[in-house]
């Protein structure tokens, strides 16, 4: 094996990992798209003269889904990311049929997210392995027999 970089030395990212750039910027594609969701109201007043379909608990929240295919997220204050994700799919079988084509779009893009979540998580990892390997001589001989001792299956810890 190869010497490993120390501190103050130029990390190189092993191929195919994200910039942190561009896990950021695939975060916020998925946001905005949730927050800008097609048929999603976000006062009531735009709700006037539609048809109530259904009132959807979304844990915290609710989805008020209308005949239209429109739907609000309550309560009405600017709603957070997790919320408006957790709205979306609390609604998704009765908006879905009429948005179908707007839950692909979200469904690509949370798997990208998803994607380079993971893949910064690996780069993180390594580069604390990196980072500290120069001041801590045997954390090589751990981090190798643990890999040898490993038996887990890879899912196993979530």
């Amino acid at each position: 094996m190869g010497k490993l970089p120390t501190r103050g030395s130029r990390e190189v990212r092993p191929a195919g990992s994200p910039s942190p750039e561009e896990k950021w910027a695939a975060n916020r594609a998925k946001v905005a798209f949730a927050e800008a969701f097609p048929g999603r109201l976000t006062r009531w007043s735009d709700a006037v003269g539609k048809t109530v379909d259904a009132v959807l608990d979304a844990g915290g929240t609710h989805v008020v889904v209308f005949s239209d295919g429109t739907f609000l997220i309550t309560p009405e204050p600017a709603l957070g990311p997790v919320v408006v994700l957790a709205a979306l799919a609390a609604a998704r079988p009765r908006l879905e049929p009429r948005h179908a084509e707007a839950f692909t779009t979200l469904d690509r893009l949370a798997a990208r997210d998803r994607e380079l979540t993971r893949r910064s998580k690996l780069d993180k990892i390594l580069g604390a392995i990196r980072h500290n390997a120069a001041d801590m001589p045997e954390l090589k001989a751990a981090v190798q027999r643990l890999l040898d001792e490993w038996t887990d299956p890879p899912n196993a810890h979530g």
